[in-house]
């Protein structure tokens, strides 16, 4: 569901297709809204139809927002469970720290210890291998904005 995004007019085609076949018509002004939001990933756009099929209204996006978090914290808390830093690396992350310096300094002050650079680097590399994260000119982030928010909300 993260790995793979539709460039933004793929999106429309793909929504408005779906609702066609669906036999409901929304405005534009909503799908736009809704791709600006989920941030043209495919799997939440299903995830967005089935909800707005099954209630027969389009006002469903905040509902799919909250429970997409929902889906995804109870996923990254099963991940920082298996590790004392994968929670603090995910709250670092998204809480806007980029860097691995930045990261590394965040880390290391929420549980009031040096952390070694393998343990780090272990860390960051499972989230990128999970698709949660991704490194871009030696930025790290997230792949999905929804997975950003939930780690947000990840208590340690």
């Amino acid at each position: 569901m993260r790995d793979c995004r539709f460039i933004p007019e793929d999106s429309m085609k793909f929504l408005e297709l779906g609702f066609n076949e669906a036999g409901m018509q929304p405005p534009k002004s909503v799908l736009e809204e809704v791709v600006r939001t989920l941030d043209e990933i495919p799997g939440w756009f299903t995830f967005y139809g089935y909800k707005a099929y099954q209630s027969r209204r389009f006002d469903v996006l905040n509902e799919v927002l909250e429970e997409a978090v929902q889906l995804a914290l109870g996923e990254l808390e099963k991940i920082a469970r298996s590790s004392r830093f994968y929670g603090h690396v995910l709250r670092a992350i998204a809480m806007g720290y980029k860097s691995w310096s930045s990261i590394k300094r965040a880390v290391e002050a929420w549980i009031g210890a040096r952390t070694h650079n393998k343990t780090l680097y272990h860390s960051l590399n499972r989230l990128i291998a999970l698709s949660i994260a991704t490194k871009e000119d030696d930025e790290y982030d997230f792949t999905d904005p929804v997975y950003r928010e939930a780690a947000r909300r990840i208590t340690l």
